[in-house]
């Protein structure tokens, strides 16, 4: 099994992938040039944000559908996209995306292609983890978040933008402030994601879709991929 992931960030996505990876696929190896796959590896490489992952997005399909045929090289088996819904949903954003491959004319030959959308960015997802929440907190901001929106409760997806600009914005805020109510001198960054990238925070939101199944949906789509190809 060879896999091709194309994520959107280079900073948060192309580090929490390949650590959860690591924990639902620890049979793949990483590869650092995308044309050199055996078996049981996969490439994973970022899009440069949004909208540049679009151009990619086409870029690769051509580039795997010719590696695929190399007689010298093992097939890619799925091609994996993995970028934000932000403001929109995220049937629209995978809507949008293939959308816009079909108006390129390029179509995979061998290989199946998967598209993962967090809803509404990854910091939604991490939002998941029971196990950070703080009921009643010192920090007034965090307050009023929960007073909003109460994560604990509720689908952590299905988060507003309160009064922040963008949802993505409202999201990472909210995560950090619980963070750093949790851990105090711990803090979350796009650079430096820290607590997420280990297994124990994986294994929460994992444990939350089986409490709720109807929580985090998004997330679930990536969990059910790997379980699929594992």
């Amino acid at each position: 099994m060879n896999l091709f992931f194309l994520v959107e960030g280079r900073r948060t996505e192309s580090k929490i992938y390949p650590a959860w990876l690591s924990y639902l696929l620890p049979q793949l190896q990483r590869v650092k040039n995308y044309r050199k796959i055996t078996q049981n590896n996969y490439y994973l490489i970022d899009g440069g944000g949004y909208p540049s992952i679009k151009e990619r997005i086409v870029y690769y399909i051509d580039e795997i559908n010719t590696i695929n045929q190399s007689p010298i090289n093992s097939n890619y088996h799925h091609f994996v996209i993995c970028l934000d819904a932000e403001e929109i949903t995220h049937e629209e954003r995978k809507n949008e995306i293939e959308t816009y491959i079909n108006a390129h004319e390029v179509k995979l030959q061998q290989t199946q292609l998967t598209i993962i959308v967090h809803q509404r960015c990854m910091e939604s997802w991490f939002l998941g983890n029971r196990k950070i929440f703080t009921r009643h907190p010192q920090n007034p901001d965090l307050r009023e978040y929960i007073n909003f929106y109460d994560v604990y409760l509720n689908d952590p997806e299905m988060t507003g933008k309160y009064i922040f600009d963008t949802h993505a914005d409202f999201h990472y805020h909210y995560l950090k402030a619980l963070l750093s109510e949790k851990y105090q001198k711990l803090t979350y960054t796009k650079h430096d994601p820290g607590p997420v990238l280990e297994k124990y925070y994986l294994e929460q939101l994992q444990a939350r879709i089986i409490t709720d199944p109807t929580h985090l949906l998004t997330f679930q789509t990536f969990i059910n991929f790997c379980q699929s190809v594992s």
